[in-house]
Formats: C-alpha cells, structure tokens, sequence
C-alpha cells in the first residue's frame, strides 16, 4: 500500500479552495485596502503593487532565456520571493520576452519537511491547475516514485505531462533543503 502524501498547504490557499475563487482576483481584491503585505512576500496578483524593480525582473528574463537556470540570492528579507512571484512571473505573463506564456508551466514549491512530496504536489498542481486535495494526491501518489528512484525524476515527470512545454520551476527557500533530511534512506 502506497504511503499517504502529506504536504502543506498555506490557509490562504485553502481559503480559496473553499470559496471557489481565483487566486489572483482575490489578492487584487484583498489589497485595494491596504496596498503592503507586511512581512510576507509579494504574491503574483499583487505585481501592481510591486514596482521599482523592473529592471531587476527583467535581467532575471534575459538570464533565463540565455542560460534556463536562475539563482536568486540574497539577505533574509531582502524581497528575493517577491521578486519572483511579483517580477519575473508577472513579466513572463505579459509577454516581456520572446516567448508566449502559454510555452511555460509555473511550478512553484516549497521543500520543508518533505521536499521530494512537496515537489510532487507542486508538480501536480501545476499539471492539473487544481488545489484541490482529492485532484493533487493521485497525481502527485503517481510522481512520487519517479522523483523517489530517479536522478532523472524530475525530467521523466515533465516529459510525461507535456514535452512542448517549458517549465519554470521555483524553489522559494530553497535552503531548506540543506536543514531537513528525513526523506534520505539511511545508508
């Protein structure tokens, strides 16, 4: 019997899940009152509210189109996430580079306690373009073998779900992955 997936989910998320509602609409929504998100980082459907760094997003683009691997580095605190999710991102969506949008799938993950699970499931989600619990887990039961047994993993999953697509995967704290070792076999 295959062992249950556990990842987590952020409560906004689930929020809208429940409600039924369009990430984006809503943190334009959420935001008219009050244009800062305190201590969290900018999310992808406040780019309007993220300027002064354009010049910034778009050197990651001309990075990405030239070398298809970025690494963004800097303090804790310093807007790395935000510039991501409320830079590039937005900038890839509004066609600020030779390719259409439409070429890319947006994967965005978080390692935690389980990296390879959560990757999975950020996997999934991307495949499937849902939050939802009951799509994710079969999807991401069905990736998780392969990130598991293969160094080639990652790659055999993207190939399977669609090989004219690019995909732009984001690891947000990614040093996460240097603190957390409880998916390593022993030995």
């Amino acid at each position: 019997m295959a062992e249950p997936l556990h990842f987590q989910i952020d409560e906004y998320y689930l929020d809208l899940q429940k409600q039924g509602q369009d990430m984006d609409i809503l943190d334009a929504e959420r935001t008219r009152r009050n244009p800062f998100p305190g201590l969290r980082p900018f999310r992808t459907g406040e780019a309007h509210l993220f300027f002064g760094r354009e010049g910034q997003a778009e050197e990651l683009i001309a990075r990405l189109m030239r070398t298809h691997f970025l690494g963004v580095l800097g303090n804790s605190g310093s807007g790395k996430s935000s510039l991501v999710r409320a830079g590039l991102i937005p900038a890839l969506h509004a066609g600020k580079k030779q390719d259409r949008i439409s070429d890319w799938k947006i994967v965005i993950c978080r390692p935690g306690n389980s990296p390879i699970q959560n990757l999975a499931a950020a996997l999934a989600g991307a495949n499937t373009g849902s939050a939802k619990a009951n799509v994710l887990a079969p999807e991401a039961g069905r990736m998780l073998p392969l990130l598991q047994e293969s160094s080639f993993g990652l790659l055999e999953t993207e190939a399977e779900a669609d090989e004219h697509r690019k995909t732009l995967l984001i690891v947000d704290q990614f040093e996460e992955l240097f603190r957390f070792s409880s998916e390593i076999p022993p030995g």
